[in-house]
């Protein structure tokens, strides 16, 4: 495992994430005006966004329900009983630093190697995502009755959704990737391309399905010739690795 100490490469995933149906990520503010809905997008400067730590979760919950459907030793429950490091061991207390390096190389999750953990930094920054147009609505909403699945009369609500057709643009920063990590980037845009996973709440309303066009972009700093260029590359390798990793996974007990 590639720690931090010196930087191998940079991946700049450069992503347009373009809306297909109704994207709807609640602002935990609440107005005052009798007027607002009771639910609304989230905003900066007035104007809706996708926060980093939104596509990041998404990201990280897609790789996690997928690898787990492959080998669950390869994607822990790293905030429940049986995370793969266990920080508050006694036995992980007394390592030095290489002695940790070595144990987490060995003992931590894909998932914790990639997106990081109370353990090990992410390796992958998720920037928020800005529109340069956007169209916002509001919908009805109404609260379910869990015993009757009937709809309850008091419990109607208002909520808002940026509208079909817009477009999002952000990047995913990758420091130290392996190429099967960086092919784990691309599963989970191909299973967000296939409405398998989406954005935002009210998912199952038919909210949040996306289409996300990207280009990667890398800069190799193993070569020291003084020239840090950021080179196209092509997508066929790191699915090639992506394709070995998940062969590994499946044959490890």
């Amino acid at each position: 495992m590639k720690t931090f100490e010196k930087i191998y490469n940079l991946y700049d995933f450069s992503l347009k994430i373009k809306l297909e149906t109704p994207l709807h990520i609640g602002s935990s503010s609440e107005g005052i005006s009798p007027l607002e809905v009771d639910n609304s997008v989230i905003r900066i400067n007035d104007e809706p966004f996708i926060p980093g730590s939104s596509i990041k979760g998404v990201f990280r919950s897609t790789l996690e329900f997928f690898l787990r459907s492959i080998n669950e030793k390869f994607a822990c429950d790293v905030v429940g009983e049986k995370p793969c490091i266990d920080i508050k061991d006694e036995k992980f207390k007394k390592m030095n630093t290489e002695e940790k390096i070595k144990y987490i190389d060995e003992n931590a999750c894909d998932v914790c190697k990639l997106f990081g953990s109370n353990f090990v930094a992410s390796k992958v920054e998720f920037e928020d995502a800005y529109a340069k147009e956007v169209k916002v609505s509001n919908r009805d909403g109404v609260a379910i009755r869990r015993d009757s699945e009937s709809a309850k009369d008091t419990a109607k609500y208002d909520y808002e959704v940026v509208n079909p057709g817009a477009v999002f643009e952000t990047h995913i920063i990758g420091r130290n990737l392996e190429d099967h990590e960086a092919g784990y980037i691309l599963s989970i845009i191909d299973l967000l391309n296939e409405g398998y996973a989406k954005f935002g709440g009210k998912k199952s309303a038919g909210l949040g399905k996306v289409r996300i066009d990207f280009e990667i972009l890398k800069t190799d700093l193993s070569k020291i010739d003084g020239k840090f260029e950021k080179v196209r590359v092509d997508d066929s390798i790191y699915r090639e690795a992506f394709k070995n990793r998940l062969e590994e996974i499946a044959n490890v007990r």
